[in-house]
């Protein structure tokens, strides 16, 4: 607004304040066409097309530029790529399917379940035609009859088209509304109609949304179904392999528990890097667990000295270093290495799996398979196997157990539980860990079998 109000006598500072605006919301880009064009002045070529440039919107083109050069420079020494790649290139790739007014939405939806990358990167190809008719189409038609009736439309359909959007994007081309109502009739002689479009707005939005909260938030549904068409005692899809990396290591896993995906590698027994990290009387175990800057949706560079990522490594080396036959590899180190993929809830008791995979692949003797499991609290019905937004919403815990007993391996709280529950809610969780182990002892005798088979 700011750019909008000095713009008439005071061209230089109008071009300040749009550099500066890009800079923080990116989309007044589209504004630039519409006020160059608005910008009068002798051209310096008397040619077709290039008639439209003189030296007034061509000093304001070069101030905006240089505003909003100069700052990204700033914010590039001060943050380096990670500024370009989160302000910039992150929104080429995007893949946001909770945006549910878009008309993109259903499309990135069920783009966002495939596991194959052989599909069509269609939110690589959105921005064509938003940016041919906000920033092209409509200054050229509209730009130089009415400037803010021109922002107006440009932002309205900069939003429509946007494969991002939901109400806060509306403010957008609201704050240009007043100005395009004075001139329509909607509130002079059709005042009933503009009341009824009104009306239909926010009937419309509010029956979109609730049906879009009940789909995408209500994690239970009145008819015993979660948010993923599960029941509350049923698994994720489970997907797992061994011997992922044969050429890197001595074992190695894949695991995939719904869309929570882990590579693991151990390396390993071997002697220690220093011999003060060797031990006379059993083996070190030493595991590295990192989470990977695109495994969520919140793209964050974590440091590996994380508070959360020390204490979930000290944890699965407790769990391990009582699981491993440890004292078989006297003055030994076995490294284990855990890329956690993608995080879509259950991550702790994924990489315990992946773990467990990884090491009887390596050849190094368990007491027993550690089967992991995450379960919570919901309304006082205990759910199996949480996704993110389960974990999100209620008290959760994780647990692993050792082979086909009762004896718990691992067992984190999350959050505060009733007592009265807790019991029941073990219960369920160890017997899903018990259907986990079944399914990766299926694997394993497959992976057996396939070698034996070779060896005839």
């Amino acid at each position: 607004m700011l750019a909008l109000y000095y713009l008439k006598n005071h061209s230089v500072i109008s071009a300040f304040w749009l550099g500066l605006a890009i800079h923080f919301k990116i989309y007044p880009i589209i504004y630039l066409p519409s006020i160059l064009l608005t910008i009068r002045d002798r051209p310096l070529i008397n040619l077709p097309v290039l008639k439209l440039v003189n030296l007034r919107n061509l000093l304001y083109l070069i101030v905006t530029v240089s505003t909003l050069a100069g700052i990204n420079y700033i914010m590039y020494l001060q943050y380096g790529f990670e500024f370009l790649d989160h302000s910039y290139l992150y929104h080429l790739v995007r893949l946001d399917h909770r945006h549910n007014f878009s008309i993109y939405n259903m499309a990135l939806y069920y783009k966002s379940a495939l596991t194959s990358i052989d599909t069509f990167d269609i939110e690589k190809i959105v921005f064509i035609p938003q940016l041919a008719l906000s920033a092209i189409i409509v200054p050229l038609v509209l730009a130089r009859v009415d400037l803010l009736s021109s922002l107006f439309i440009q932002t309205f359909i900069f939003v429509t088209f946007n494969k991002v959007m939901t109400s806060q994007y509306f403010i957008w081309f609201l704050i240009f509304l007043p100005h395009y109502l004075s001139k329509s009739r909607l509130t002079t002689t059709n005042k009933r109609i503009g009341i009824l479009l009104l009306v239909l707005w926010i009937g419309s939005q509010s029956s979109w949304l609730y049906f879009a909260y009940q789909i995408e938030l209500e994690l239970y549904s009145p008819e015993g179904l979660r948010i993923d068409g599960r029941r509350w005692n049923e698994l994720r899809n489970f997907n797992c392999k061994i011997n992922t990396h044969p050429n890197l290591s001595d074992g190695s896993s894949y695991i995939e528990q719904g869309n929570t995906k882990i590579i693991c590698t151990v390396q390993g027994p071997m002697e220690p890097i220093s011999k003060s990290q060797s031990n006379p009387e059993k083996a070190r175990i030493e595991i590295n667990l990192t989470i990977t800057n695109f495994a969520t949706f919140e793209r964050k560079k974590r440091n590996k000295n994380e508070k959360r990522i020390i204490e979930l490594r000290n944890l699965l080396e407790k769990t391990f270093d009582q699981s491993i036959m440890t004292h078989l590899y006297p003055k030994t180190s076995i490294i284990i290495n855990v890329q956690v993929l993608s995080q879509d809830g259950g991550m702790l008791s994924a990489v315990t799996n992946a773990i467990t995979l990884a090491i009887i692949d390596a050849g190094i003797s368990m007491y027993d398979y550690v089967s992991a499991i995450s379960c919570g609290l919901y309304d006082n019905t205990p759910i199996l196997d949480l996704n993110n937004l389960e974990e999100n919403e209620m008290p959760c815990l994780t647990l692993g157990v050792i082979g086909k007993s009762e004896k718990l391996a691992l067992l984190l709280f999350e959050d505060k539980l009733p007592l009265d529950y807790l019991e029941n809610l073990l219960s369920i969780g160890i017997a899903g860990s018990h259907r986990i182990k079944d399914l990766m002892d299926s694997e394993i005798r497959k992976h057996g079998n396939l070698r034996a088979s070779k060896l005839k």
